[in-house]
């Protein structure tokens, strides 16, 4: 039966992308025209540069994730993992994440501190969320004006900051050894809804107590990597000539936008990415503005070239990669 639904699921997801792009097109908010202007060679090889960009800091943070965790990988041997991950996110998106890969590769190259090697994969993922929302309040914080005279975007921000603020208690707990001692505490999350879930992020957490600097340390190159793809949709805007749209926006809406992206409903979060950022810039804006879906669409067309890097270092490591994909019970 477990079989049966991934094999559903995987085409399930592809169908997903392929009704919103299609969506997206009929309703004249994703053109393909305005795509194709937007990769011009000038701008082609500025947002090929901010990505490459991000992946080299999104590539450091987790090897200071793992250099936290007394896994001494080198950043050498740390970049060729990452690829892989972005390759089977595209590649495999129905079955086996990215992250599941590259955290089986981890592990199996560290049987020794296959919890620690786990917990670099999880933690780089929460680090990397939590980042996402404080740059996107940051954004807003910094126009409040725009937030306070639009209702559906002042409701919006308020939740926003309700999720900042359970995360960053979640994270204070969670990083607290005196809490963590409290009897009561393992009741309280076995009682929680998905509590078993709950309890493996919540400990994975309390993994890095004694490694403080470098969650500070991946926190801030978090900001700095979605920084660089903020940068990457203000120069989209910029090649549709979209002036009128304030940076506040992006600063808002990229960040969120790329969180949602995250869920997994369809590979690479294609569909999902175009809708996110068209929906919460128009949240922002009041407007249905084009370069949320046409940068959404840049942006997965330029990670898609980068993650074809990962094809070439898999195939290297293909023996080490390929029990990952027939053992059942490491797939969702």
């Amino acid at each position: 039966m477990k079989q049966k639904l991934k094999a559903i699921a995987s085409p399930l997801k592809f169908l997903v992308a392929f009704a919103l792009i299609y969506w997206l097109v009929d309703r004249g908010l994703l053109n393909f025209d305005l795509i194709q202007k937007a990769l011009q060679p000038e701008y082609l090889f500025v947002g090929v540069l901010l990505l490459g960009f991000n992946i080299f800091i999104v590539t450091v943070r987790w090897w200071v994730l793992l250099r936290g965790r007394g896994l001494n990988l080198s950043l050498r041997e740390a970049v060729p993992l990452q690829f892989i991950g972005m390759f089977f996110n595209f590649a495999l998106p129905g079955s086996v994440s990215g992250d599941l890969v590259k955290g089986y590769i981890l592990v199996k190259e560290n049987p020794n501190k296959k919890m620690a090697a786990a917990s670099t994969v999880l933690m780089d993922r929460v680090i990397g969320l939590y980042a996402m929302i404080f740059l996107a309040l940051a954004g807003a914080a910094f126009h409040l004006d725009i937030v306070f005279s639009n209702k559906p975007l002042l409701a919006f921000v308020v939740i926003v900051v309700s999720i900042f603020s359970g995360i960053t208690v979640f994270l204070a707990m969670a990083l607290s050894k005196t809490v963590r001692g409290f009897k009561g505490t393992d009741l309280l999350l076995k009682k929680l809804p998905f509590g078993g879930f709950v309890e493996k992020v919540y400990d994975t957490i309390h993994s890095y107590r004694s490694s403080l600097k470098a969650v500070a340390q991946a926190f801030v190159l978090s900001v700095l990597a979605h920084m660089s793809i903020v940068v990457l949709f203000y120069v989209v805007g910029f090649a549709l000539n979209e002036e009128t749209v304030g940076l506040g926006a992006y600063f808002f809406s990229v960040p969120l936008g790329l969180a949602v992206t995250a869920i997994p409903i369809a590979p690479a979060g294609i569909g999902v990415g175009q809708e996110a950022m068209l929906r919460l810039f128009a949240i922002f804006t009041g407007s249905q503005l084009k370069v949320g879906p046409t940068g959404a669409t840049v942006f997965q067309v330029l990670l898609l070239g980068w993650s074809m890097l990962g094809a070439l270092f898999y195939v290297k490591r293909k023996r080490q990669v390929a029990p990952v994909l027939t053992e059942s019970e490491l797939t969702p």
